[in-house]
């Protein structure tokens, strides 16, 4: 199920920082593991506009948020706690969405 929601970049950041800092390591991750990290919204980048986090500092986090125009985004799958460890703290997309971005931002789902 795909969710779309309107974001700045700064908020499509803050969005990667909260789903990195819930995350925990997953397989090889272990070794790679800092039990301490202060991730930096300035730290995380967009490629080709887009936010595409997979393992950061051997934290499992699988989050990949779609630019579609302009200040609007997607978000195609649907967490699970297998891959997108931050579900503990934020158990949908939407949740982790509504972290940052007020309610009124967000649209319906398709």
């Amino acid at each position: 199920m795909t969710f779309q929601f309107k974001a700045t970049k700064e908020q499509i950041r803050q969005i990667g920082a909260n789903a990195i800092d819930y995350s925990r390591p997953m397989g090889f991750g272990i070794f790679a593991h800092r039990s301490e990290l202060f991730i930096r919204i300035e730290d995380i980048e967009l490629e080709e506009g887009n936010l595409n986090l997979d393992y950061v500092a051997g934290r499992c986090v699988k989050l990949f948020i779609r630019n579609i125009g302009d200040d609007m985004w997607e978000i195609a799958e649907s967490p699970t706690p297998d891959y997108q460890t931050w579900v503990r703290q934020y158990p949908t997309n939407e949740a982790l969405v509504e972290s940052v971005v007020k309610c009124d931002r967000l649209l319906d789902k398709h």
